[in-house]
């Protein structure tokens, strides 16, 4: 994010910015006035001064005509991160909008859609998920000791803030990540032999298309054949995938992941660890994937257990892939190790 940044006091000292977001969203009027800053499209106000309960700080959000932020995708999770990392406010929690509601117990956003579970959004502590099954834990909160992960915090706890400007909730719906998946997300084609496909692409690599032939599934319109089969090393498995036209997938979106472990749960997929196709084999401690791009690092793609948060293995682990032994979040394991894969159909 590229920042023009400035201090105001207003009963306090708030960082406002004209913030670029990673993939050029705009806001609806192209502008988030003070103190509100735009992240992936969004009016946030990441507020790390005051702190206070979470009624308190859904009041405090109403003030500024807004609402403690609907969290509804990973990669705005991603951008959320990334500015409290370059912002320097690493030192507190924060509120967002989930909750456990009154009456079912399920966790729901302000609006009252629910809360996406699981990876890549909620953190594990003590090698359990996220949230814990406290009885008096029933708001969510970026957890400052589990690197911003979701964690569900006793709501009388004081911690600090972040507001989305109402009017942003209008007229959107999330595809992907922490609100729950939309209906058709997945398809499912059999056939007998894969026959290519004569859907668009996007920057000349992921294929999109209405329908992916077999092997290959539509999982948030890109073509992967989640094969939990064949158990291989990193180099055959990108043999593996070039005899089906693609390569290892180039999941280069938090909101990708949180689909691929959504259909690898509710396929019965989950005994198997899978190799994606990112690398530090290059050069040791720059990740990339195969078409030389970079792999983002941190919350909420890398797994973290409340001490560490991967890549954890130096040189001797150089490749990524989704970990089963910690709920499929990305995890460096030695090249030589016999995995299920993942493929991308290609052009």
């Amino acid at each position: 994010m590229k920042l023009s940044l400035f201090l105001v006091s207003t009963a306090g000292l708030w960082v406002a910015a004209n913030a670029n977001s990673v993939n050029n969203k705009q806001t609806k009027n192209d502008v988030c006035t003070h103190p509100f800053v735009d992240i992936n499209g969004r009016c946030l106000f990441v507020n790390n001064f005051a702190q206070m309960d979470w009624d308190a700080a859904r009041a405090f959000c109403a003030g500024f005509q807004g609402d403690l932020v609907t969290l509804d995708e990973a990669n705005l999770l991603a951008d959320i991160v990334d500015f409290i990392y370059k912002e320097g406010l690493t030192d507190r929690s924060y509120w967002i909008g989930g909750s456990a509601g009154a009456q079912t117990g399920a966790f729901v956003w302000p609006d009252g859609s629910l809360v996406r579970m699981g990876t890549p959004c909620w953190g594990v502590l003590d090698n359990i998920q996220r949230p814990g099954a406290e009885p008096n834990e029933k708001c969510i909160a970026l957890n400052k000791d589990n690197f911003f992960f979701f964690d569900n915090f006793n709501c009388e706890g004081e911690i600090s803030v972040i507001c989305e400007y109402k009017f942003q909730r209008e007229n959107r719906w999330a595809e992907g990540g922490c609100a729950t998946m939309k209906s058709s997300a997945v398809f499912v084609f059999l056939a007998a032999a894969l026959l290519g496909s004569d859907g668009a692409t996007e920057a000349g690599s992921h294929v999109k298309t209405d329908v992916c032939t077999h092997p290959f599934v539509d999982i948030n319109g890109r073509c992967l054949f989640v094969n939990n089969f064949a158990q291989m090393d990193w180099d055959a498995a990108r043999d593996f995938c070039a005899g089906f036209q693609g390569d290892l997938v180039t999941l280069d979106e938090a909101n990708l992941l949180a689909d691929i472990v959504e259909f690898i749960s509710k396929e019965g997929l989950t005994e198997r660890s899978y190799w994606i196709g990112g690398s530090d084999r290059a050069l040791e401690g720059e990740w990339t994937w195969t078409d030389g791009s970079s792999v983002r690092m941190g919350t909420p793609t890398w797994g973290a257990n409340g001490q560490n948060q991967q890549p954890t293995g130096g040189s001797e682990e150089n490749c990524v892939g989704l970990d089963n032994a910690n709920f499929f979040f990305f995890n460096d394991f030695p090249c030589v190790t016999a995995m299920s894969l993942i493929c991308e159909l290609k052009l």
